[in-house]
């Protein structure tokens, strides 16, 4: 149940500091910088989606902070876990990510929640005092309690506040400090800081029309840039040396964004953020609850699937900052295990529990197709799926929407009988007219990726006799293989499936779907694909989609 009470208090906080005068005119139905102005509509626009700026293609969400974001924050500033991931409603997803600016929507609850943790959170605040605002270790004034206000607010709000703003919260303060409750005071101005637009949003208003031959776009400000550059390749606020190049306008051209954004990459948030992309990209997280049948498989135990997801992560860690990136999640033949993982796979002379490079050496291995944590995810409780492990190829790795079955069919096989192949058994979606058309295109692909089991592991024979692995994926380039190693190696350098990753990182990276106007950008990220993570990520920061915001100046 919402406390009306709390909801209220929550609009006086934001009131006192934002006012209801609506100064963001370009915010899609504002009545002040409060994050209730979107509540219905999920995310505002800094882009009207009409004239120059919609055919620049640069559409600029403000992007509400999700949970991930929320809590990189806070420690970050506070330096204490504000628990968002565990107590807040889950953030809303879009394009399968959960950073979609406009299905990010701001509900009661989650106005409710926030304002208290914001009064959870400002004793942390207060402990810090001294850092945002040196005379707190010895004087409580009110002249030092604005001065807290000004450096808090700077380093919460990414930016400097302006006077109008510090006025705003010093009055929110004034009855506490009139009563000599210099802490109390503190608290209050913490509270509003937490719980205003400025914190919750990443709000971008421009400076200025770009430069000539770029219509409809105007400049970011130096520390619109660098929240832009963090929360991108971090998912956190800036960190002092970005906070400081913005303060003197030195992320004003290209090349400074290109050299903050290799030092980002460098660390490791970095690669984080690029975890959270491959756990919603690749829906990894279902991995960690996949379970089979107990009387066939006996030794997938319930650690397995923990194990098999700890193997993925750090497969694709190493892929995409170590290896050679697309390449080499979809045919390298390496992973990491530790002893208990070793001995599920067949794999002699491993020790120990932490997880270890490995070459596979076998010809049956090719990357993320032959991890059994994504063969074991799709597949069913006793035996394999073409089906699902096709539909994984087409969804994922080549972007390509699949209609639901029709309500009369029953989309669970029966399972095979005697000596009854499952190549066999699938066939008969070829000869109902009803499930044909879509069949067609998922059990070949799953067909070919019949020599791993249920549970992921290769095997060479079925029911005794050997396994039929030829498979095709119709209507692309990659067409007919044998075996999922082949599979996987015509995939990593497929055009399709480069520039189904340039989508999805695409997606990921800006928070938005990706629009016409994109087209020349996807086509130099799809381009990287052909090389490493790092390329196709630098490429999409220094782009005009990145350097820029959509509209006219106000």
């Amino acid at each position: 149940m919402i406390n009306p009470s709390k909801v209220q208090a929550w609009w006086i906080v934001c009131g006192a500091l934002l006012g209801c005068e609506g100064r963001i005119t370009s915010l899609q139905g504002s009545a002040g910088m409060t994050p209730f102005a979107s509540a219905s509509g999920g995310a505002a626009s800094t882009s009207s989606g009409a004239g120059p700026a919609a055919e620049n293609g640069v559409r600029s969400p403000v992007h509400r902070l999700n949970r991930f974001e929320y809590d990189a924050t806070i420690s970050d500033l506070l330096g204490v876990d504000a628990k968002a991931q565990a107590e807040f409603p889950p953030d809303e997803t879009a394009l399968s990510y959960d950073n979609n600016a406009a299905a990010l929507m701001f509900s009661p609850t989650l106005a409710e929640q926030l304002f208290g943790k914001a009064q959870q959170l400002a004793p942390a605040a207060v402990a810090k005092a001294p850092t945002f605002a040196a005379c707190a270790a010895t004087e409580q004034t009110p002249s030092c309690a604005r001065a807290f206000v000004v450096g808090f607010g700077a380093r919460a709000f990414r930016r400097p506040l302006t006077d109008e703003e510090v006025d705003r919260i010093a009055g929110v303060m004034r009855p506490s400090l009139d009563r000599a409750e210099f802490t109390r005071a503190l608290e209050l101005a913490t509270q509003v800081i937490l719980t205003s637009y400025p914190f919750l949003y990443r709000v971008e208003l421009g400076t200025k029309a770009a430069p000539a031959g770029k219509p409809g776009l105007r400049e970011l400000s130096s520390f619109e840039r660098a929240a832009r550059l963090s929360y991108t390749l971090w998912g956190t606020m800036p960190d002092n040396t970005l906070s400081s190049l913005a303060s003197q306008d030195g992320l004003s051209d290209r090349a400074a964004v290109q050299a903050q954004a290799e030092r980002l990459l460098g660390d490791p948030r970095a690669r984080h953020v690029v975890a959270r992309f491959h756990e919603q990209w690749l829906q990894l997280k279902p991995i960690e609850s996949a379970n089979h049948d107990p009387q066939l498989f006996p030794d997938y135990t319930p650690e397995v699937p923990q194990l098999l997801r700890r193997e993925l992560d750090a497969f694709l860690d190493f892929a995409a900052f170590e290896g050679r990136g697309l390449k080499d999640v979809l045919s390298a033949r390496y992973t990491f295990v530790n002893e208990p993982l070793a001995k599920f796979y067949g794999i002699p002379g491993i020790a120990g529990t932490e997880l270890r490079h490995v070459d596979l050496g076998s010809a049956h291995y090719a990357g993320l197709l032959t991890r059994a944590g994504v063969l074991s995810r799709h597949a069913g409780f006793g035996f394999t799926s073409p089906t699902r492990r096709g539909a994984y190829v087409r969804r994922r790795l080549l972007c390509q929407e699949l209609a639901p079955p029709p309500p009369e069919v029953a989309t669970t096989p029966p399972p095979a009988t005697g000596a009854q192949s499952r190549r066999e058994l699938v066939s008969r979606h070829s000869q109902d007219p009803s499930c044909k058309s879509c069949h067609d295109l998922t059990d070949p692909i799953g067909l070919g990726l019949e020599d791993f089991d249920a549970t992921g592991r290769y095997r060479a024979l079925e029911n005794g006799a050997p396994i039929d692995t030829a498979g095709a994926v119709s209507g692309t380039s990659i067409g007919d293989f044998h075996g999922a190693a082949e599979l996987g190696q015509k995939l990593a350098s497929a055009p399709e499936v480069q520039r189904c990753y340039a989508t999805q990182l695409f997606r990921y990276l800006s928070g938005r779907q990706e629009q016409a106007a994109d087209e020349a950008l996807l086509a130099e990220m799809s381009a990287a694909a052909g090389d490493t993570y790092r390329r196709a990520i630098l490429d999409f920061v220094t782009s005009d989609q990145f350097y820029y915001l959509a509209g006219e100046v106000q």
